[in-house]
């Protein structure tokens, strides 16, 4: 097994708090580097971007995927499904444009949260794999 893999395997075997702590950590550090990106809404916007790439990278959003979300960004249901139904795969390319605009150090903080929201549900599938990946590459 590789070692992208292990620690793939790392976080899955986290439990969903120790994830959602992890969630929350990421999204402290990065607000305050994405609000110059994202003025109009403080850099919430672009916060929930990344939530909403990381959990349709395969396409499928679990119930345990949603119930992260809103956990961790302290949102109720219906503003999560009215704001997830406005998302479309562009929300993938608009991440990996911030990804570029930011230090070695906050994409290691968007990585992390990416990698936290995707181990939620207790697996982490190939295309969620394939994304994660993606970011670390680009």
């Amino acid at each position: 097994m590789s070692q992208f893999s292990d620690i793939l395997q790392e976080l899955v075997n986290m439990s969903y708090d120790e994830l959602l702590g992890m969630a929350k950590v990421a999204v402290n550090e990065l607000r305050p580097v994405l609000r110059p990106m994202d003025k109009k809404c403080d850099g919430l916007f672009l916060i929930l971007c990344i939530f909403f790439a990381a959990i349709g990278a395969d396409n499928e959003v679990t119930a345990l995927e949603k119930k992260f979300v809103i956990d961790a960004l302290e949102i109720d249901e219906d503003l999560f499904n009215d704001l997830y139904s406005q998302c479309d795969k562009r929300v993938e390319d608009l991440i990996f444009e911030v990804t570029k605009k930011i230090s070695r150090k906050h994409q290691s903080n968007l990585v992390t949260l990416v990698a936290a929201v995707t181990a939620c549900d207790e697996t982490i599938n190939r295309e969620e794999a394939e994304y994660i990946s993606k970011l670390l590459l680009d």
